[in-house]
């Protein structure tokens, strides 16, 4: 419940920022928000970061955890928030985090029956910007830090500007703060966005 609370703070908080900073398009009717819950699962054969949240929004019936739809005209964050972290807890100086999220990238290409992408870390087609205005269309980065400067919670903003339909494949990647033998451990999963565009 303390998470719930907390996270629609952040999210009339985030959805607030948006609108002053001018970035919700301008045709957009609606501005939605959606919360995807992350829970780093390190050890056994097959170590995974587990997608905790459901399918959620335009489409979402018959669709994988993590899945999210903006339907036409609507715009808005998706949180990313790692389980069992305080929101927007961290690991360096007086946090307390195990995990934090230290990247998420994105790829206009994949496929769509898996719901998994691929050409991630290469370039991207332009209308991948007008969806995610801060994504580098060089290697599809939306977000990056140090996982000395990275948190448990991470926000992008998805304008959905585009023309027509387009989805869209997310990595995110979470980091261990505890350094095992020199390094950090890292895991990542890319399930799919789907934008109806404007």
């Amino acid at each position: 419940m303390r998470f719930l609370c907390a996270l629609t703070i952040v999210i009339v908080g985030l959805t607030s920022a948006c609108a002053n900073q001018g970035i919700r398009p301008a045709s957009a009717a609606m501005q939605r928000s959606f919360a995807i819950e992350l829970k780093p699962k390190p050890n056994g054969a097959n170590p995974e970061l587990q997608v905790k949240s459901g399918p959620q929004g335009y489409g979402k019936g018959g669709k994988k955890d993590g899945y999210v739809g903006f339907d036409i005209d609507e715009a808005g964050s998706i949180i990313f928030h790692i389980k069992g972290e305080d929101i927007g807890d961290v690991c360096a100086g007086s946090g307390d985090a195990d995990w934090v999220i230290t990247q998420i990238a994105l790829s206009d290409s994949g496929v769509e029956s898996t719901e998994k992408g691929d050409n991630f870390d290469s370039g991207q087609d332009a209308w991948l910007q007008l969806a995610f205005p801060d994504v580098d269309l060089s290697d599809g980065i939306v977000f990056e830090a140090d996982w000395d400067q990275a948190s448990a919670t991470v926000a992008i903003f998805d304008a959905n500007a585009h023309e027509g339909q387009k989805d869209v494949y997310y990595r995110v990647t979470a980091t261990a703060c505890e350094e095992v033998e020199g390094k950090h451990a890292t895991l990542s999963t890319d399930p799919m966005v789907r934008n109806r565009g404007k």
